[in-house]
């Protein structure tokens, strides 16, 4: 699971703001909590990069 930490903290420290990084950890979370991996291989490149995955990441949690 530590590609998903890697991908939040990225995520994370593209926002300087206290109040940004806080929703940033809550999503961080609530994706490892509720999605599965069938629901991240539908998502485009654009919603990957958004999250800080690529597809790459992806393939690497099969």
């Amino acid at each position: 699971m530590s590609q998903w930490r890697s991908g939040c903290k990225t995520a994370i420290a593209r926002s300087i703001d206290i109040t940004i990084r806080t929703p940033f950890r809550w999503w961080c979370n609530w994706l490892k909590r509720r999605t599965t991996l069938r629901e991240l291989r539908r998502l485009n490149d654009a919603q990957l990069k958004d999250i800080g995955l690529t597809a790459h990441d992806v393939d690497r949690f099969r």
